[in-house]
């Protein structure tokens, strides 16, 4: 049984219009709470399922809150119904007129992009705010390590290309999404193990085995980094999560991790660099120069428009391109409310910068 099975078995035999419910013959499931107050946040984002769910949840309940931007429903794709929201029955109903977070000049970019009437009187505490227009090259150039800033594209594919960029110019990232990203935390781990082993320091086999990510076995001149079959017997989790935890591995005695007199040749010298993928040495360079922190707990962060929600930052640049099929989509009057929404949240994400990056060739948003 899956989760949606579980909530409609809780929801019951309510489903309206052609909904029908596979349960419709049985009473509903699950006990419900004797709570007096509820609410309901970011319910523009309620689906069907789950606004009958909450439906039985608050029935108990003396105070039921709803909270919500109907602007900010971008998950229709998924069920999402923003006139759930819209059209709940309330005995009252409050507009909050100021925004807290985004200065007035980021703001007014919001409301353009969404052409909604209703928002005529919404309007920002902070003045200012600057909105640049450029490309996404120059764009990252002005990023800076230790900057609270949100990168966001339209597309998975599209977030590659903005990490490219980001790599190239040196400056650490990590992704909007929870866990690790695709590959810059891996590689900032591996070139802190080397730093670590450089100072005097010793580390895990989890620390091996980033560090040796980062290079080949062999050399194109043919020197050899490491014994046969070590970076495969770190590749197994279970070992390296126990390997060298009690007793770390240093660079005195880095041949019990597998690695040759040569490679720890090239550690102690500093050549190691040039063996390290350009985007990865240039990682290296700036962890000497700013520290370690840096490149482990980057402050850039990298993904697509319908990741970020709930997030901000100070400066926030939008790849502004979109793939065809939007482009298709946007000749119909349902698919621009749809796209308004996207952008709309993806611009209102920034505080007191946003900039507008366009893409060297391709489509782009026309109303942003």
């Amino acid at each position: 049984i899956e989760s949606c099975d579980l909530l409609m078995l809780f929801a019951g035999p309510c489903w309206p219009g052609n909904h029908q419910s596979p349960f419709d013959n049985e009473e509903p499931h699950g006990d419900v709470p004797n709570l007096p107050v509820w609410i309901h946040d970011e319910m523009q984002d309620c689906s069907l399922l789950t606004s009958l769910v909450f439906g039985r949840l608050v029935q108990n309940s003396t105070w039921v809150y709803l909270a919500g931007d109907y602007n900010q429903e971008i998950y229709s794709w998924a069920g999402a119904c923003g006139d759930i929201f819209a059209n709940y029955p309330v005995a009252k109903e409050d507009f909050l007129p100021l925004s807290h977070r985004c200065d007035k000049n980021i703001l007014d970019v919001g409301k353009r992009i969404i052409c909604d009437p209703r928002l005529k009187d919404f309007n920002a505490v902070n003045s200012g705010g600057a909105v640049i227009n450029t490309d996404l090259h120059t764009a990252i150039r002005d990023v800076k390590p230790g900057d609270d800033c949100l990168v966001l594209a339209r597309t998975n594919a599209y977030v590659g290309a903005v990490t490219h960029a980001l790599d190239n110019a040196g400056i650490p990232w990590k992704t909007t999404k929870s866990g690790d990203g695709p590959t810059a935390p891996a590689r900032s781990a591996g070139i802190a193990a080397i730093l670590a082993l450089r100072a005097g320091n010793g580390i895990d086999g989890e620390a091996v085995h980033r560090m040796m990510q980062l290079f080949k076995v062999v050399t194109p001149d043919g020197t050899k980094l490491f014994e046969h079959g070590a970076k495969k017997h770190y590749e197994d989790k279970d070992i390296r999560a126990k390997a060298h935890v009690s007793c770390p591995i240093t660079l005195t005695d880095i041949a019990d991790a597998g690695c040759t007199r040569e490679f720890k040749e090239l550690l102690a010298s500093g050549r190691y660099m040039e063996l390290l993928e350009k985007p990865v040495a240039k990682l290296a360079e700036m962890a000497q120069k700013h520290g370690i922190a840096a490149i482990l707990n980057p402050t850039v962060r990298v993904g697509t428009s319908h990741s970020v929600k709930g997030m901000e930052a100070d400066h926030v640049i939008l790849l502004n391109h979109i793939p065809y099929p939007t482009v298709q989509s946007i000749k119909n009057s349902e698919g621009m409310k749809q796209e308004r929404r996207v952008w709309y949240v993806s611009a209102t994400r920034a505080r007191h910068k946003l900039t507008i990056a366009e893409p060297d060739q391709g489509e782009s948003f026309p109303e942003l």
